[in-house]
């Protein structure tokens, strides 16, 4: 009984949920600026493991507080770092660059619509929306400015344009303000 209600709770949730293609402008600034800043990104942590490499092997784990020096000659905890960062920092690569591409590739981003659930203070000027129910792959938060904070209200339906592969978000924007449609219905 209590999965029937969760089911119908979700399907509630999201109002509308659909894949179309991207603009000429979309394409444009994904190539020529979010795809090189990603790669810079990327390019960036490289070289900050690059510069750290050496002295990997001297950093405590975090459960046995224990060196890789302490456990092996430096050689071999210098392999094992390289092989063990590599290995993360190709999988960096793929979820973050490739998945873009393959997204750029595609020509094809989602809009989804669902209401906003409540608002929450993230530091001083900034604003994070809580929606009903998240987009599958989105990775990023929607936060907004504290200008903004009463243009916002419970219940608007907020339409969420981004990525299905790379969970860019691209934009979002409230479509429409269901306490004002309440009350011209009660009209």
């Amino acid at each position: 009984m209590s999965n029937s209600t969760t089911s119908r709770q979700d399907t509630d949730s999201v109002v509308d949920s659909k894949e179309v293609p991207l603009s000429d402008d979309e394409i444009s600034h994904l190539t020529r600026s979010v795809l090189p800043k990603t790669n810079r990104n990327f390019f960036l942590l490289c070289l900050i493991y690059l510069a750290m490499l050496p002295i990997l092997p001297y950093f405590p784990a975090r459960i046995t507080h224990r060196t890789l020096i302490e456990r092996m000659d430096y050689w071999s905890a210098i392999e094992l770092c390289c092989w063990s960062f590599g290995l993360f920092l190709c999988l960096l690569y793929y979820i973050a660059v490739v998945r873009l591409k393959q997204d750029i590739r595609g020509g094809k981003k989602r809009i989804y619509r669902t209401p906003i659930i409540n608002k929450r203070w993230k530091g001083t000027k900034k604003i994070e929306i809580l929606i009903g129910h998240r987009p599958p792959g989105l990775a990023e938060k929607i936060i907004l400015d504290s200008k903004e904070y009463y243009n916002w209200l419970k219940g608007d339906i907020l339409e969420i344009e981004y990525l299905a592969k790379s969970g860019q978000l691209i934009r979002y924007s409230k479509v429409e303000n269901t306490n004002n449609r309440t009350l011209e219905a009660a009209r």
